[in-house]
């Protein structure tokens, strides 16, 4: 045979020695490539739903720090004297003190200093 066959017989499609090679690479090939874009496209679609979540659960912190202020206003509001004062009257049916019932105490110095302490002044009435 002349090296011009030889070299015919290689390039030929129908030969069987050379082809099955080249099949086996190409069916490699087009697994690893398929893998390759199938992994992406999870890897995709697991990010989109992760940001989709994150962007909820922002929107879910920012409303609750709104609440939460508003509860802190609504909550100082209720502890002033009114307001207690109010939801003790209606509540609890507490009665607004009369003008001798009421003592106030003045004292100088201190919790436990000076002569015009309350303790002091309670001690020196029983003496």
């Amino acid at each position: 045979m002349s090296a011009s066959k030889k070299f015919l017989r290689m390039m030929n499609p129908m030969n069987s020695s050379g082809h099955n090679n080249h099949d086996g690479i190409m069916v490699k090939m087009v697994i690893v490539f398929a893998a390759l874009f199938i992994s992406l496209w999870f890897s995709n679609q697991t990010g989109v739903r992760l940001s989709s979540e994150i962007n909820s659960l922002e929107k879910e912190r920012d409303m609750l720090k709104t609440r939460s202020k508003k509860l802190e206003i609504n909550m100082t509001s209720m502890i002033s004297g009114e307001k207690l004062a109010e939801a003790a009257k209606k509540m609890y049916g507490f009665k607004q003190p009369s003008n001798g019932q009421v003592i106030v105490v003045q004292s100088k110095s201190g919790f436990f200093g000076g002569e015009s302490n309350i303790f002091s002044s309670v001690l020196n009435r029983e003496n």
